[in-house]
């Protein structure tokens, strides 16, 4: 299927997602509630991490699944916020972690979003995405609410004619531009890097970078151009329009 905007983002495959975030006070950890949601602010540079590199060794939902976590320790296992599916803000299991280190969405229809729940100040969410083609598509969502109908994007995707590079704000389910679309060119190469940064708290500008490798490789970076002070929900994650073999 060939990805058209609208609805823009298409499944992904990512070997690695991580967050990070900095300049937050650690009241909040363990994380036993949403990191983030009583922290205050402090002169402290504190930053903690979480990330999910999917090594299931067999084909399981992700739904569920436990983050690695690292507030300055070292990483442990199981030790972050849990994933949560939603397909049109309905809980769902489309998305499932595959044997190769990857996760994918290979069923159901319409928007989904796969979530954990994570800081809503200064923070960074990025993908590693692989096996990629013209029907592919993906990115990543932050300061996003429960279900993933609201955040912002910085997503990679086909229009039809090539392969595009941006930042959306979404609403209600519903994506606006909020950056210009650059064109990566007719050839994704095999591996997407997608980089989010921004503190969506204070509704400052976002950036994002799509880092490409293989064939036709390239860096392309855009900035915010829209406010994202409505994107201050406490989840980051992936997002998706349609089932997807990436």
């Amino acid at each position: 299927m060939r990805i058209r905007l609208g609805p823009v983002i298409a499944a992904a495959v990512a070997a690695v997602l991580a967050f990070s975030v900095t300049f937050v006070h650690a009241s909040s950890l363990p994380l036993t509630t949403p990191p983030g949601v009583h922290q205050t602010s402090s002169n402290q540079v504190i930053r903690n991490d979480v990330r999910d590199r999917f090594n299931t060794r067999a084909t399981a939902p992700l739904v569920g699944r436990a983050t690695e976590f690292d507030g300055g320790g070292g990483w442990a296992a199981d030790a972050g916020p849990t994933w949560s599916t939603f397909t049109s803000g309905v809980p769902s299991a489309d998305w499932v972690n595959l044997s190769s280190n990857s996760v994918q969405r290979p069923t159901g229809s319409g928007y989904s979003a796969a979530l954990v729940s994570w800081l809503v100040r200064q923070s960074r969410v990025q993908i590693e995405m692989r096996q990629l083609s013209p029907t592919s598509g993906g990115g990543v969502i932050m300061g996003a609410d429960p279900t993933g109908a609201d955040g912002l994007a910085a997503v990679g995707f086909h229009d039809g004619s090539g392969f595009r590079f941006g930042i959306f704000l979404l609403s209600a389910g519903s994506l606006s531009p909020c950056s210009p679309w650059l064109d990566m060119g007719a050839r994704p190469g095999n591996r997407w890097r997608i980089q989010l940064t921004f503190t969506p708290a204070t509704g400052g500008i976002a950036s994002a970078t799509l880092a490409r490798f293989g064939g036709g490789g390239g860096t392309f970076d855009v900035a915010s151009t829209c406010s994202t002070a409505s994107a201050s929900g406490a989840h980051s994650g992936l997002l998706s329009t349609n089932a997807d073999p990436t």
